[in-house]
């Protein structure tokens, strides 16, 4: 989340991509989160787990929006600590796999 003279500003940071859609980071583990988060250029962000009552108002938001928004899945390269890949997701599958009604 995006972080303000020391405050955190409820605003998702996306991660960088060369498609006109935003993406949004997911990680499995705070760990790997704030390691991924110690590589971004831009310092102004902090990592914040979020619980089932708050993914589904992420969910609901971006419903309501009418920009193209993504997730991504980011576990970090176990041969290379330093390289990263991305698993793509969107808001159908996040919804199937990660909400629980």
């Amino acid at each position: 989340m995006e972080v303000e003279d020391g405050n955190v500003t409820g605003t998702y940071k996306c991660v960088p991509s060369e498609s006109l859609s935003k993406i949004i980071p997911l990680f499995y583990s705070k760990r790997v989160a704030e390691k991924f988060l110690s590589y971004m250029i831009d310092k102004n962000a902090v990592v914040r787990g979020i619980n089932q009552k708050q993914l589904k108002a992420l969910v609901m938001m971006i419903e309501g929006m009418k920009h193209d928004v993504g997730f991504a899945l980011i576990p970090f390269d176990l041969e290379s600590p330093d390289k990263w890949m991305s698993i793509s997701i969107g808001l159908e599958q996040l919804k199937k796999d990660y909400l629980i009604e």
